[in-house]
């Protein structure tokens, strides 16, 4: 993240850091829940199986817990910036 940051706070088209958050946690939450949803919502598991197939909707399932479980060990992480032009805070 450090490197980023630099490269988007330096030079002449520099921004300004308003605001950094780590997301990881929740968005491990809203995987798990979404990975729930493909196995045991009918009307969920229906639509994705439909528009994508059932082995796109096996690797769904399995990359949405696999992600969940490395954000939650700490081996990922998800950040949310706020970037502004100006005077930050």
């Amino acid at each position: 993240l450090h490197p980023v940051l630099a490269r988007l706070t330096s030079g002449p088209a520099a921004l300004t850091m308003n605001n950094v958050q780590n997301v990881s946690s929740k968005y491990a939450a809203e995987l798990d829940k979404y990975a729930e949803r493909l196995v045991y919502d009918p009307e969920t598991r229906t639509a994705f199986m439909k528009k994508a197939g059932i082995q796109a909707w096996r690797e769904e399932r399995l990359y949405s817990s696999w992600e969940s479980a490395l954000l939650k060990e700490g081996l990922i992480s998800r950040w949310v910036l706020l970037m502004g032009k100006g005077y930050g805070i």
